[in-house]
Order: structure tokens, then sequence, then C-alpha cells
């Protein structure tokens, strides 16, 4: 196992920035998640570290060992990648064992490795079966078991369970999270999908054009977003961001006819412009009648979708410009289409955006859930 730590690490290609300056520990044995959008720079960041991209600058380190020039065959890593690239030709054990055969190691290991990993991964009795007689969660596990039964010191994934229908990723997602916590081997792990970077990482690395946004527990990535990409990029659905324009009344802060905050919030909205950016997840919505503790939002619905184990309402706020909105709802919740509703959530589940940086306000936080 191995720490790896990115210092400063950059990547061009011609005079196209696509990683800028990433700066990130890697503890022994941890699972990290780099995540975002397509063409954020996650799996070049993540070549980098397996060697098959050199570093335009930075530094790269395996335990406290420069390796920005180490080849990718020294550097003892295990990979694993969207497509399961075994070969077609070969059965599974001739597919599992092809690395170590190629470093000559002594076959009565080559056979013990194989015999092993074959049974933490439930592949014994598929051994003389070609890929083409495997289903895609087989085809990914002896892809995983290639990787593994060469003892790699890190595991690099890139979107590895992309190419599996929705059932089969959630089963392979488990698997994965069961396997890391029996081997504690330090992961890299590159995806889109926050639900695979929420479920299985210890930490996450949310990216963007290149560039690192947040890194952090999966709690504090939802719950305390750095700024308004984060906040709309983590959550389905994401956040809802309202950027609007605020005013002292008497015993609260309102917006227009939208919002109605505690007074207790002031002296965060004392430190933005005229107009700051407000963030309630759409689960931290009610229809309860609010108390002068919370927050009061006015919308209009238009769309009121009934999921059985709740409701889904997208509305509009009764503001400049009719920001959307979306609330999860109780699913004893009755609204109708067009109907005015009013709103509600705890002061805590607030977020206060600076309109013109992005960034998130100190706020007092509530315990939610």
């Amino acid at each position: 196992m191995a720490q790896i730590t990115l210092n400063n690490v950059t990547k061009y290609y011609g005079s196209d920035l696509v990683v800028k300056e990433v700066n990130l520990k890697i503890e022994d044995g941890e699972f990290v998640a780099l995540l975002g959008p397509s063409g954020c720079g996650k799996t070049t960041t993540l070549r980098m570290i397996a060697g098959l991209e050199k570093l335009s600058s930075g530094e790269l380190s395996y335990d406290g060992h420069l390796v920005n020039d180490q080849p990718a065959e020294d550097r003892n890593v295990g990979m694993v990648f969207q497509t399961y690239a075994l070969y077609p030709h070969m059965n599974v054990y001739e597919n599992l064992s092809f690395g170590l055969r190629s470093r000559k190691v002594p076959k009565s290991q080559v056979r013990e490795r194989v015999e092993k990993v074959a049974a933490l991964l439930e592949l014994s009795q598929l051994l003389k079966h070609k890929p083409k007689e495997l289903s895609g969660g087989q085809r990914q596990r002896v892809a995983l078991g290639r990787a593994i039964v060469g003892q790699p010191k890190v595991f690099l994934m890139d979107e590895p369970l992309s190419n599996l229908d929705a059932n089969l990723r959630d089963r392979m997602r488990a698997e994965l999270a069961k396997l890391h916590s029996r081997l504690a081997i330090t992961t890299v792990y590159v995806t889109h999908d926050q639900g695979e970077a929420l479920t299985l990482a210890d930490r996450i690395v949310v990216m963007n054009k290149g560039r690192v946004h947040q890194i952090g527990t999966p709690h504090e990535i939802y719950s305390y977003p750095v700024d308004t990409f984060v906040a709309s990029f983590i959550g389905s659905p994401g956040m809802n961001l309202w950027t609007l324009p605020w005013a002292r009344q008497t015993n609260c802060i309102t917006s227009g006819n939208s919002l109605r905050l505690p007074r207790s919030f002031e002296s965060v909205l004392e430190s933005t412009s005229e107009t700051a950016t407000f963030g309630i997840r759409p689960e931290h919505l009610s229809v309860s009648e609010p108390n002068e503790e919370e927050i009061e939002i006015f919308c209009k619905a238009e769309v009121v979708e009934h999921f059985g184990s709740h409701v889904m309402l997208h509305g509009r706020l009764e503001s400049e410009g009719e920001p959307l909105l979306v609330a999860r709802l109780d699913p004893d919740a009755v609204i109708n289409r067009g109907q005015k509703v009013r709103l509600s959530a705890p002061s805590g589940a607030l977020h206060i955006f600076d309109s013109v940086t992005s960034e998130r306000l100190p706020t007092k936080e509530l315990v939610l859930i």
C-alpha cells in the first residue's frame, strides 16, 4: 500500500490547460473518488498518477518518493478501466494470470494467487470460461481480479461500472465496497456518478474545468458545499439556488414575495451586495407551517410527480424572473398544478453564497437529520 501526494500538479495539452495545480494527499489505504462532469480533468489526473501521462509541472510522490519520471510499469499499480479490456481468446484463468506469467512468476505462485483471487471474487467456477460466456458483472469482476492478482500498492479505477445496467451497477458498487474493506489498498476512483462517490469514498475530490473545487468526506461535500458549483452538482436533484435581492424588515428578512428568513441571517447578508444566492436542498422543504425561526418560501406549482415514497414538486418562486424550485415532499402532500404553495425549511437548511464569487458564506449550522 502507498501514500500518494500531488503537489501543484498541472497538465497542458498544447496550449490547453486541462488540470490546474491539484494539491492532494491520499493516505495509505484510503479510498478517494475524483468526481466531476465529463471533461473536468479527473481521468487525466488519474492517468498522471498511473504514469500514463507526464506532468507538465508539479510533483507526484509515492510514499515520499518523487515518481514524476518513473514509468507506469515500475509504479506497482493495478488499473481497472471503463472497458473490461479482457483478452477474448483467453479463458478467465488465463486472463487473470496473464500479467504474472509475463513477469515470469513461478507457476505454483501463479496458480496460488489466481485461485485466491478467484475465490475472493466468486469466480472459481468460471475459470475455464471465455469472456463471451460471462455476464457484464462477471467480466467486471475478472477485470478487477486481474488488477488484484498482481498485488499492487495502489488501485486506479476509471469509471469501472459505467457500462453496467443500473441494477448490476448497484450490486457491483456493494461488491467494491466489500472488496476495499477486505484489502484496504489505496484506491483512486474516477466517476461522474455522485452515487458511487458518496457511497464508496472516504473522501471526494470535486473537480470542474481542470480545477479542484472541494475535497472532503461525503458528509462535508453534501452538507457544506464550498460554492454554487458543488452545491448544484451534488445531490439528486441538486440544491435549489436562487440569486435574489434581499431587504430588512422589522422582524425578518425578505426577498420580494418569495422568501422570508429569520432576522438572525442579517449579519451574514451584510457581507454581500444587494443580492445574494440562497440555497436549499429539495429534501429539506416541507408543507408544514413555519415558525418564526424557520424559512418560508412561496411558489406556484407547475408539475407534481407522485413516486409512492415521496412527492416531487416542480414550481417557480413568486419573484422577478420566476426562478425554478424543486421540493421532495412527504408522500401524503396534496398539491395541485397551478396552486400557490407555502413551503418551510429549518433555518439550518439554508445556504447563502456570495452572488459575485459564488463562494459559500458561513452560517449557523443546525443538525437536520
